[in-house]
């Protein structure tokens, strides 16, 4: 039956909001309280809920920045009793996917991905998580709580590779849930996307009414909680951060719950390579360890058992390999400019030589950055996997522009001193063609390579 509500109006406000939410030069307490607020108001103006559904909202936030604020001020106690309370309020409004689904409404199973750098050998098993056992080297960050053990994946090996911080060498490891009985939150809602899914998707006949208002109703209420823990983090390296607070308190809540097995999360990361993929992360707390410290449920859901929990995952030492298998096209490349800079540089025509001038300075920036690729660590290799991402389009841009400009050469070119003979003509028409095949393919292939390479 058609729906009673216009879902564009009741909902396209949503559409404005953007997460991670970054606090500029406001404190994170400032952040929050003025999302909230703003939020608060405009749920208001909704007709779909009924006003109890409405103040509950506004209680569910309220709570949430209660419980920070106690939380800073030193006051743990009273801290956790009232974010324990708050999420117990909206518990069963909150959006949820099951473990291995993609969503509460699609049976299809995905799989799940680790990553751990380095050159160790790890088994199936101790990719799980940090043994309980051995909880002093669990570290804090935005879900994790120090000492508290817990298994992340990533819905994509990219992004595995990108939340570990695009390490040369690594293992890694799939997961695939044998058992979907257990929830995950879901945190991971995009409020332009997810809301323009939704109007486009809640008109449709096949909704009950009731079915409609519960979607919308759990999107309105998860959406403070997402707030809650997306606030960019400006210093990520202290003993204690303040945007963490709220995740982190989550964590906790989710570990002694019954009803969840973790939370589904897009990355709050400032690389934006992780932050615009559509891939989400998922974090589930280490619950009733065996005798050797790793949690007997996680074990379960993803059929760890004695049969295959010491198999050995596969060991890849990334840069060397990709650098190995495009050795010949490196090369080419090399050659390739050396050869078109001598022409540029030798040429008796002016029209070739400037026509090369874009060729001569995309070749030496893409090979000074593949170079500098195979041996930059940190930021530095971030900003050159930014660059290399994009180096094929500024490739294609400048292919096109090259053969239009040569198109118009070839059309004006009438016999006179400054005229193009015919073999120079064919000279050039070959290089533009090495160009598509040499390093528009190489460039090619390094998008792949930090994009979706490894997957």
């Amino acid at each position: 039956m058609p729906s009673a509500f216009d879902w564009n109006r009741e909902l396209s406000w949503i559409k404005e909001y953007r997460f991670p939410l970054d606090q500029g030069n406001q404190t994170v307490y400032e952040c929050l309280k003025n999302w909230m607020d703003d939020y608060n108001r405009r749920i208001m103006t909704t007709t779909f809920m009924i006003s109890e559904e409405k103040e509950q909202i506004k209680f569910f936030s309220d709570r949430l920045m209660q419980a920070y604020e106690l939380y800073v001020d030193n006051r743990y106690i009273e801290a956790f009793n009232i974010f324990n309370q708050a999420m117990d309020s909206v518990k069963n409004h909150l959006p949820t996917a099951p473990v291995g689904r993609a969503s509460a409404y699609v049976a299809d199973s995905i799989p799940y991905y680790r990553i751990m750098a380095g050159n160790n050998k790890y088994n199936r098993l101790q990719f799980l998580h940090i043994p309980c056992n051995s909880r002093q080297l669990a570290s804090a960050n935005r879900f994790s709580v120090p000492g508290m053990p817990c298994s992340y994946m990533a819905s994509a090996k990219r992004v595995a590779w990108y939340e570990c911080k695009m390490p040369d060498s690594f293992q890694w490891a799939k997961f695939e849930a044998v058992k979907h009985d257990k929830k995950l939150i879901q945190l991971d809602l995009n409020p332009l996307t997810s809301t323009l899914s939704l109007i486009s998707e809640l008109p449709k006949e096949r909704w009950t009414e009731d079915e409609r208002k519960s979607f919308a109703r759990g999107y309105c209420f998860i959406l403070p909680l997402i707030a809650s823990c997306s606030v960019i983090a400006k210093e990520k390296e202290k003993s204690f951060v303040e945007a963490y607070i709220i995740p982190q308190m989550l964590m906790i809540w989710v570990k002694n719950s019954t009803d969840y097995i973790g939370v589904r999360y897009y990355s709050s990361s400032d690389n934006e390579l992780v932050r615009n993929d559509c891939g989400y992360n998922i974090a589930m707390p280490a619950k009733h360890p065996d005798k050797n410290g790793y949690c007997v449920d996680l074990q379960e859901i993803f059929g760890v058992n004695d049969t295959n929990k010491t198999d050995e995952m596969e060991f890849l030492d990334f840069t060397e390999k990709f650098y190995n298998h495009h050795k010949v096209q490196i090369d080419r490349l090399e050659t390739f400019y050396k050869e078109i800079l001598y022409t540029r540089q030798h040429t008796h025509y002016h029209k070739q030589g400037t026509l090369y001038e874009r060729y001569c300075s995309v070749c030496k920036v893409l090979i000074a950055l593949i170079k500098a690729f195979r041996s930059e660590k940190g930021s530095s290799r971030y900003a050159l996997v930014m660059s290399l991402s994009e180096a094929w389009y500024l490739c294609m841009d400048i292919q096109e522009l090259t053969r239009a400009k040569f198109e118009k050469i070839k059309k004006e070119n009438i016999p006179g001193a400054d005229s193009l003979p015919d073999d120079t003509i064919i000279e050039i028409e070959n290089d533009i063609d090495s160009f598509e095949n040499t390093v528009i393919d190489l460039a090619h292939d390094f998008n792949l390579f930090v994009t979706v390479g490894i997957t």
